[in-house]
């Protein structure tokens, strides 16, 4: 019985190698390819950082291409040295994984670092609640991608914070401006991909702050006039807001044991979109608007956590 296809990825292969055995190859490779061709229709070599991916909202799959083919399908990964690939390698394990293809070591083993809005992304369209998305780590997979996608689309820091870093690119012109911008003079890749995403005409965003999977209160975030970000840091307003079908879609979609900022917002057809859940939230302006004592709230869930009456500490 033989199956489709094996890929080996690892910091070893580098661009000029991928494909073929190479002479670089350390010994380890070749015997690899050597042995998993008895047992595999193919075996390839898998760059992590000449690799794209497509979240699509809707598809429960993702979309892995790498080098201009689609290794979506792939049926096992074996991933070696992750030195210097961390992220990369990481993304390249858990979009596999999301597909079914078996990751031989434990996908826990790839948590790659400063992961940023990748996993979560990932996480997002894996459960139907977030924004199709497209990641490139290389300049050569990002100006590919920028010459066939479809505009507008929004590019964003991968690890950004605070609305900083957004820009709407309407053209591939626009795109390569930023593509040319991010990747140095050599082109060569790097571990933080650029991430583009689907413009979405969001009818109403909203920030809600989770403690313990509880949705605590809502406010409506605005953007400032001439502004495409509502975040506060970039000059949005915040409003107390009412819309219980918004809160119970994010306690549905997010863990608990946590204390979150989730920014959720709603389309013209009524569909909900989580964009981002951050982990160490501010609160200022969404207390001011709301009136919630958030500190307050925090403090008592700790409180709780320790099972000592509040009056007690």
């Amino acid at each position: 019985m033989s199956f489709a296809t094996l890929g080996i990825s690892g910091q070893e292969i580098l661009t000029e190698s991928r494909g073929v055995y190479g002479e670089n190859l350390p010994y380890e490779y070749n015997r690899l390819i050597e042995e998993g061709h008895k047992y595999y229709d193919r075996v390839i070599l898998i760059n992590p950082r000449e690799v794209t991916y497509a979240f699509r909202r809707g598809e429960t799959s993702t979309v892995v291409v790498h080098d201009g083919e689609d290794i979506s399908h792939l049926s096992t990964l074996l991933v070696r040295s992750t030195r210097d690939i961390e992220q990369s390698a990481a993304m390249l394990a858990r979009a596999l994984a999301v597909n079914g293809c078996d990751i031989v070591d434990t996908v826990a083993r790839f948590s790659g670092g400063e992961t940023g809005k990748m996993f979560s992304s990932l996480r997002r369209i894996k459960h139907g609640t977030g924004t199709t998305s497209f990641f490139a780590f290389s300049y050569r997979q990002a100006v590919a991608f920028a010459n066939t996608a479809e505009y507008p689309l929004i590019l964003k820091p991968v690890n950004g914070r605070r609305g900083e870093g957004v820009y709407v690119l309407r053209s591939p012109e626009d795109a390569m401006v930023h593509i040319n911008a991010y990747f140095p003079t050599d082109h060569s890749s790097f571990e933080k991909p650029l991430f583009f995403q689907e413009f979405m005409d969001f009818v109403v965003e909203y920030r809600a702050f989770i403690i313990d999977g509880q949705c605590i209160g809502l406010a409506r975030k605005t953007a400032q006039a001439g502004s495409f970000t509502p975040n506060a840091a970039q000059g949005g307003t915040f409003e107390a807001a009412f819309d219980p079908e918004a809160a119970a879609f994010v306690e549905m979609h997010v863990r608990k044991n946590s204390i979150l900022g989730v920014d959720v917002a709603r389309t013209a057809d009524g569909d909900l979109h989580i964009i981002e859940s951050n982990q160490s939230p501010q609160w200022q302006a969404f207390e001011q608007a709301t009136g919630i004592n958030v500190a307050e709230q925090i403090i008592r869930y700790a409180v709780d956590r320790l099972n000592v009456p509040a009056m007690s500490i």
